[in-house]
């Protein structure tokens, strides 16, 4: 078979993909919204961090809303025992 003759085919593939792909173009926006609010949020607590008079407490709480909105378990830290 000729390229020619595989076009239509390889055509009717592309405009399927096409069609896929912009059916999830409102997933990878959500997901690509999220990416900057978490990084947004991560710069934030690295600037306050870096601070001379930063607080592991805030930090640690500034964290662990991080980690809530991204719906990630919290693991309880050891306690040595």
């Amino acid at each position: 078979m000729s390229k020619c003759e595989d076009a239509p085919s390889t055509i009717l593939q592309l405009r399927a993909l096409r069609e896929k792909l912009c059916g999830k173009e409102k997933e990878w926006k959500n997901a690509f919204e999220i990416r900057d609010i978490v990084v947004q949020k991560i710069v934030e607590v690295h600037a306050y961090a870096s601070a001379d008079n930063a607080e592991i407490h805030i930090v640690h709480e500034q964290l662990e809303c991080i980690l809530n909105y991204l719906q990630v378990p919290l693991v309880e830290p050891e306690t040595g025992e």
